[in-house]
C-alpha cells in the first residue's frame, strides 16, 4: 500500500515520498529535515510545522491591447484592398456597419477585432492581414 509522507528541510524546502523511507534513507536527509505535513495545495508556503496560504504572485506583464487607428487600416491597404474589405462590410449587420464607420480606433478587446481579422485573413491571407492590421499602439489592458 502505498502512502504519502512529507518532509521539510530549511535549505532544501519541501519534498514528499510515495512511501514511508526507511531508518536508512532517512538518515541520508539533510540535518534538521522533519516530518511535514502533507502539502494541501499550490499556493502553500511551510510555516511553523503546518501550511500556510499565500496568495499567488501576481503576473508582472498585463495584457496587451493592440490599438489600430482607421487612418493606419485604410492607408496600409492598397485601393483594390480597401474596395474588397468595404464589399464584405456591406454584407455586415447595420450595427456592425455602424461601429466600424464610427469607431476611432480598433482594439484587439473589442468584439469588431476578431471580425476585421477574419475579413482581411480570408481576403489577403494570414501574413498580409498582420501587416494591415498591425497595431498603431501597444496599451495596457
Amino acid at each position: 500500500m502505498s502512502e504519502e509522507h512529507g518532509f521539510y528541510h530549511p535549505i532544501v524546502g519541501y519534498w514528499q515520498t510515495t512511501s514511508e523511507p526507511s531508518k536508512a534513507v532517512q538518515d541520508l536527509y539533510p540535518e534538521g529535515t522533519i516530518p511535514y505535513p502533507l502539502k494541501p495545495g499550490d499556493n502553500c508556503i511551510p510555516k511553523d510545522g503546518a501550511w500556510e496560504y499565500a496568495e499567488p504572485p501576481v503576473d508582472p506583464w498585463p495584457e496587451i491591447v493592440s490599438v489600430l487607428y482607421p487612418v493606419h487600416l485604410w492607408e496600409r491597404m492598397t485601393k483594390p484592398e480597401a474596395e474588397a474589405v468595404g464589399a464584405v462590410m456591406k454584407q455586415q449587420d447595420f450595427r456592425t456597419r455602424q461601429i466600424f464607420a464610427s469607431a476611432s480606433s480598433y482594439r484587439s478587446d473589442h468584439e469588431l477585432w476578431l471580425l476585421l481579422k477574419q475579413i482581411a485573413t480570408q481576403l489577403f491571407g494570414a501574413d498580409r492581414a498582420a501587416q494591415i492590421l498591425a497595431p498603431s499602439e501597444l496599451i495596457p489592458a
